[in-house]
């Protein structure tokens, strides 16, 4: 009912994308597991809930996450992901706290191994954000582009240091060599 993760120590050479994710046998599996135990850096995440199936009876892998409970609230979600070059992606996660302050968080995931592109739209406490984003994760600087906007955002409700206010503003960060 349990499963521990612990961090395996990185390759020192750089991560490359393999000719091909495909596998001789079809897999189907079901799995629900009470908690998982991440262990990171000396530091421990705990995932609770655990409840996904995984697909991979045609070109493709499916994951179908129907739930996971984490420290930053509820989530559930879908990914595809080819199995040849250039492995396209298609997903999207949904993540939901309800305890004060409540928050809501969906994201949507495309794109291919090589570039993701993400786009999260957040609402809590009369507060929204977006942002868009391009993930090219094998890069060892990996953002390449990213643009959001805040609208009526109070840092109170983040953190109890920071002051009451209501935050408004745009911002965009592009990787000196995307262009």
């Amino acid at each position: 009912d349990e499963l521990r993760v612990s961090q395996i120590k990185s390759d020192s050479e750089p991560p490359v994308l393999p000719t091909s994710l495909a596998l001789p046998v079809s897999v189907a599996l079901v799995a629900n597991i009470r908690r998982v135990v991440l262990d990171v850096g000396g530091r421990q995440e705990v995932l609770e809930d655990v409840d996904f199936d995984i697909d991979k009876r045609t070109d493709e892998y499916r994951l179908r996450l129907r739930n996971v409970t984490t420290a930053w609230g509820v989530a559930q979600g879908q990914l595809q992901v080819g199995e040849a070059a250039p492995f396209p992606v298609a997903g999207a996660i949904a993540l939901r706290q309800e305890a004060k302050p409540g928050y809501a968080v969906n994201t949507e995931v495309a794109g291919n191994l090589d570039l993701l592109v993400f786009k999260a739209a957040a609402e809590a406490a009369g507060g929204t954000a977006g942002i868009d984003a391009s993930i090219a994760p094998l890069s060892p600087m990996p953002l390449v582009r990213a643009s959001g906007v805040v609208e009526n955002i109070d840092p109170a409700l983040l953190h109890k240091t920071l002051p009451n206010a209501r935050l408004r503003g745009t911002f965009a960060v592009v990787r000196q060599d995307a262009g």
